[in-house]
């Protein structure tokens, strides 16, 4: 038996928790957040789009338009941008007067390895895969690329 001294990390991906052990000797840093879980995440969602830093609110910033595209991170990370954030900006979007029909949603996945329709089903669960919004997944083929305008910001 070995006297090493072992720590086990938490790895989230793809909506689980894998623990790696790793040798206290070989581990050279190790950053974890320490802020705490926010006691109502929906809450302090609506906050943010109602008061953010240095811009109007959603719904003002929005409204007259006639289209929006929302970037989402992919699915090898925490499913609450998914989830959580996104229908949440979507309400805010539809009561600007945008309908779903006129939003694409881009999910934000790089080069990686396209994943089945079945797997985005399930990482965007229900609640957003039930929207008629416009799905935009790949940036490897260009039947999966969309030219969606210029932004004003540059």
């Amino acid at each position: 038996m070995s006297n090493v001294q072992t720590t086990t990390l938490a790895l989230q991906s793809v909506g689980k928790t894998y623990g790696l052990e790793v040798p206290l000797q070989n581990l050279m840093l190790h950053h974890a957040p320490r802020a705490a879980a926010l006691p109502d995440p929906q809450s302090s969602i609506v906050r943010a789009l109602a008061a953010p830093l240095g811009s109007a609110p959603l719904i003002e910033a929005a409204r007259g338009a006639k289209n929006a595209t929302v970037i989402v991170d992919d699915w090898g990370r925490s499913n609450a941008t998914r989830r959580e954030v996104a229908p949440t900006v979507l309400d805010h979007l539809n009561q600007a007067g945008i309908p779903d029909e006129q939003i694409t949603v881009v999910i934000a996945r790089g080069l990686g390895l396209a994943p089945s329709m079945a797997f985005v089903e399930q990482t965007f669960g229900p609640e957003l895969m039930a929207r008629p919004i416009r799905r935009q997944i790949s940036a490897m083929q260009r039947s999966g690329q969309r030219f969606l305008g210029f932004s004003t910001l540059g």
